[in-house]
């Protein structure tokens, strides 16, 4: 047996994963930490009072997310990693406020998922009605989601004249 095979069966028999799952697990990760600049870059130039108040709705809906995946991942990873996540409360409903919030409570999750393990992200938990979803399932439903509120932010800023 090859030596690249003898590592992809190790880690199947370890995780219950196949590396090629895994490595999209991980650029997954990556990819979520890049919604923050996203949405601080959209406010930024969001400069109608109508525009500012369609991306400050857009920012408390991904804040809220924030909170239903943390839920999640709760559900799932051990405490020992989800001790640090953090949701901070809106201390307002300023637009940059909000921005704050989200970027804290989005890097005290992409914290978590960095320090995940294959067998982490490979555990599995019962989530909002899904009788079995991973760690992996909750990173790809988060991306998803963000993809479309990110799309959504940029077409609310691109029909409002500046």
């Amino acid at each position: 047996m090859c030596p690249l095979a003898a590592v992809a069966r190790s880690v199947l028999s370890r995780t219950g994963c196949l590396v090629a799952d895994l490595l999209e697990c991980l650029i997954q990760i990556s990819a979520l930490r890049e919604t923050v600049a996203g949405v601080r870059g959209l406010a930024t130039v969001s400069t109608t009072p109508a525009a500012r108040d369609e991306v400050r709705r857009g920012v408390m809906a991904l804040l809220e997310a924030e909170a239903r995946w943390q839920t999640c991942l709760r559900a799932i990873l051990p405490a020992s990693l989800t001790a640090t996540l953090v949701v901070p409360p809106p201390a307002a409903t300023d637009l940059a406020d909000l921005c704050d919030a989200f970027e804290r409570a989005r890097l005290s999750t992409h914290a978590v998922l960095n320090a995940c393990s294959g067998v982490d992200l490979a555990a599995a938990g019962t989530i909002e009605g899904r009788p079995r979803a991973t760690a992996a399932d909750v990173v790809a439903m988060m991306l998803a989601g963000d993809i479309e509120a990110v799309g959504e932010l940029r077409r609310t800023v691109e029909t409002h004249p500046r």
